[in-house]
């Protein structure tokens, strides 16, 4: 189970990657990095480091 979710949380941080890499409109691109970073933090809760988690959505996709 647990390998299912962190495949599934690394997707979607591919994925919102991805998307803040090709899109053209600004706003697309910053809500792209915040599901990249969001993704990120669901993948330190997997790994049991909730203050990392916590860090990442606060500093970086608190910041956007």
């Amino acid at each position: 189970m647990e390998t299912v979710l962190f495949a599934i949380g690394a997707l979607v941080a591919l994925v919102g990657a991805v998307i803040m890499l090709i899109s053209k409109n600004a706003v697309h691109s910053a809500l792209g990095l915040v599901l990249t970073m969001g993704a990120l933090a669901f993948l330190f809760l997997l790994l049991n480091a909730p203050f990392l988690a916590m860090i990442q959505l606060t500093a970086y996709a608190g910041a956007i």
